[in-house]
């Protein structure tokens, strides 16, 4: 619970919202002009010490231990966000029979919002390549090893997305980490191509309990691959659970 918070209170000082907390993503349709994508999905951090809650089943009838939302991204931007399972670390399970009136009620959403349920789109496959590490003593006599590691999304033998990360991780003490990344990405189209950078961190991790941190990039291509929405997920583990953050790149913002 204390890391779960403590991300709360670095991501935003007013409480996160579910795409910011978000550990899955799924794209359930798309408008017919590909501005917008409907998506689930699944967040809250995963706390093996807080029982999962009974009926939270996703589309293929297999449990889940986050909640649920239904989110709605217009060019880039969160158009509408509704929630329709709690997350079991907030402390309420979320009762049969309100889920499925909060599924009901979203789906109406979506059509009113021209999203084509039958159109979700495609998942891009991705690949990451982690270069040589390099590790050095500072002033204060702690480690730090600095590395890149190469994401790409591909589409078929095409890459419309490639994301370079330089990071940097000094160890305090053996176990306490603090890591900085400086992200830029490229996204390439048949009429242009697209650049931009992302910083993050400083970001405080213990290996502690088996703890670790990784990133994750999900990238989802509409009917037809003409957009592209892309996610970068940062999530920091240990025996008790994890806990994500979530920031979306804006690839196609018009």
């Amino acid at each position: 619970m204390v890391l779960s918070l403590l991300f709360a209170l670095a991501l935003v000082a007013a409480p996160p919202t579910p795409l910011q907390t978000a550990q899955r993503l799924e794209p359930i349709g798309w408008t017919a002009d590909h501005h917008a994508v409907a998506l689930r999905v699944f967040f809250g951090g995963r706390e093996l010490e807080v029982p999962t809650c009974a009926g939270y089943l996703d589309a293929a009838g297999k449990p889940f231990d986050t909640g649920l939302a239904i989110v709605v991204l217009r060019d880039g931007v969160v158009q509408t966000s509704m929630e329709v399972q709690a997350p079991p670390d907030s402390g309420a399970c979320t009762p049969p029979a309100e889920a499925r009136k909060a599924l009901d009620v979203a789906k109406k959403m979506l059509d009113e919002l021209g999203i084509d349920r039958a159109a979700p789109g495609t998942r891009l496959p991705v690949t990451v390549a982690r270069g040589k590490v390099t590790t050095r003593s500072t002033r204060e006599q702690d480690l730090r090893s600095t590395w890149k590691e190469t994401w790409r999304a591909r589409d078929g033998a095409q890459t419309p997305l490639e994301l370079v990360a330089s990071l940097s991780d000094t160890v305090v003490d053996d176990t306490f980490h603090k890591v900085t990344a400086s992200v830029s990405w490229k996204r390439r189209s048949a009429e242009a191509e697209r650049t931009g950078t992302l910083k993050l961190g400083p970001i405080d991790w213990s290996a502690n309990m088996g703890g670790g941190i990784g990133w994750t990039l999900h990238a989802f291509a509409s009917p037809g691959g003409d957009t592209i929405v892309a996610f970068l997920v940062q999530t920091v583990s240990n025996m008790r659970g994890s806990w994500s953050v979530t920031r979306v790149l804006p690839l196609d913002a018009k």
